[in-house]
């Protein structure tokens, strides 16, 4: 539906007010933050879908959720990034994921797809990057850290 990111915003703007007021029932949680963040990614709506994330990490900091984005609401964030072929998209997934990896949420196969996504999006890839990417991934898979190999990286070799 057209609106849905719209009134799930609001929806968890009124649960955030109403907790902020005294109800504790209603206090959102790291679904309904999730939900919100889908409704922003399935309308390619990256902007929403990158501010959600960091307002969601700087609850968690603040105690205010007792859980933090994982590894699939980070990898979410970098799918929405990877398809908007925006020009900074690659630099923006690579920033994102060492913010993730800073914060101990451990990267998956989806997470690296989305990035390799990015990487093959740019207008004018570089050797050193692509170079890097690889290294990494391969590393991380011969390592037996990653399990699967990304979608695109055979169009590396």
């Amino acid at each position: 539906e057209k609106n849905a990111p719209g009134r799930a915003q609001a929806l968890v703007k009124k649960m955030e007010v109403a907790h902020a007021d005294g109800n504790r029932d209603m206090k959102p949680d790291i679904i309904a933050y999730s939900n919100l963040l889908n409704c922003f990614t399935s309308h390619k709506m990256t902007k929403d879908a990158e501010e959600l994330l960091l307002k969601v990490e700087s609850l968690y900091d603040d105690g205010f959720l007792q859980k933090g984005p994982d590894t699939i609401f980070y990898s979410s964030v970098l799918n929405a990034i990877a398809q908007s072929c925006d020009d900074d998209a690659f630099q923006r997934a690579e920033a994102l994921l060492h913010r993730m990896e800073c914060r101990g949420v451990r990267p998956n196969i989806i997470t690296y797809n989305s990035l390799v996504k990015c990487f093959l999006n740019q207008a004018s890839p570089s050797y050193e990057q692509m170079k890097d990417l690889v290294q990494k991934v391969q590393y991380l898979y011969e390592s037996g850290q990653l399990k699967g190999t990304p979608d695109n990286m055979q169009r590396f070799y």
